[in-house]
Order: C-alpha cells, then sequence, then structure tokens
C-alpha cells in the first residue's frame, strides 16, 4: 500500500518522493497512522516546513512509540522559530509531567532559550542539568554561553573554565 511506497522511498532518503505517500494516510485509522504521521513530520522539519511539521507531531506527541521524539521536535521547531516563551513553556511541561526521555535536548533548548531572553540565572541552572546530570560534553558554542551566563551571574569560576575551554578549541 501507501505506507509501503512511502518507506520504500524514505529508506532510501528520497523524501520528496515519501512524502505525498505519507500525508495521503497520516489522517486515516490504521496501523501505520502514527509513523505516517511521523515521517511526515520528520521531512516537514527538515524541509523547515515548521507549522505542517507540528501539526503532525501534536498527533503524536502523546503516541507511545513517538512521543520522546515528537517532544524533542516540537520544542526544537519553536527554538527554530525564535519562539522562546513557547520553547519554556513547552519543556518545563514536558520535563515536569516526566512522560518522556531525552531531558538533555530539552534542558539545553530550555537554557538556550532563556539565555536569549536575558534570564541568566535560568539558562545557568538548565546549562547545568545539561551538562552535569547528562555527562554531556557541549560544543564549544554552547560553553561559551554557559561561560557568558555564569559571568553575568557574577560565578566567575564557572565563567573562567567555560571560557578556557572554548580558548583551548583549535579551530
Amino acid at each position: 500500500g501507501k505506507f509501503r511506497l512511502g518507506y520504500a522511498h524514505f529508506a532510501k532518503k528520497e523524501f520528496e518522493a515519501a512524502l505525498p505517500f505519507f500525508n495521503a494516510i497520516k489522517n486515516q485509522k490504521h496501523q501505520y497512522t502514527a509513523t505516517s504521521n511521523y515521517y511526515a513530520a520528520y521531512i516537514e522539519f527538515k524541509n523547515q516546513d515548521y507549522d505542517n511539521a507540528l501539526s503532525d507531531l501534536s498527533k503524536i506527541e502523546n503516541d507511545e512509540t513517538y512521543k520522546n521524539l515528537a517532544s524533542i521536535m516540537i520544542a526544537s521547531i519553536y527554538y527554530k522559530k525564535k519562539e522562546d516563551d513557547k520553547v519554556i513553556a513547552y519543556c518545563e511541561k514536558i520535563i515536569g509531567d516526566k512522560k518522556t526521555t531525552g531531558y538533555d535536548e530539552l534542558y539545553l533548548l530550555l537554557a538556550e532559550s532563556y539565555d536569549n531572553k536575558k534570564n541568566y540565572k535560568n539558562a545557568l541552572g538548565n546549562y547545568a542539568k545539561y551538562t552535569n546530570d547528562f555527562k554531556t560534553k557541549p560544543s564549544s558554542e554552547v560553553q561559551y554561553r554557559i561561560g557568558y551566563s555564569a559571568y553575568k551571574m557574577k560565578d566567575y569560576e564557572t565563567a573562567i573554565k567555560n571560557f578556557k575551554n572554548v580558548a583551548s578549541v583549535k579551530d
């Protein structure tokens, strides 16, 4: 059927060819409904068609199989659309509900959104959860923002440590 044709194109990274098949069946009730919505959203996300991706992801954000991926993608879309208030509200709700995993990515999006709003205290707290709780090695760009947030909060030890790490990275 249409799902198999769509998936065949998707597996070969022929996303433009796959999307019409997933779109044709994603609103019908069948065993591939959630999967069709996910694949359509994935392709739309890659194409920066964020409104359609959000629409498809909202249909699967409570689906047992896709809720983790959907939550991270929804938060990422809000972030890419520079909707920091939505990122903050959404991530805090998801983390508070404890209904998903992949918090490291959500904490990073939260920290970055607080950083964009110049709320350095909350940015620093979420950066700490991102790096400490998940033993994640941040990129030099993130380390710079951690250092800057720490500097703004007069936490000079953290600021120096992060700025030193950025300075020692070879371009």
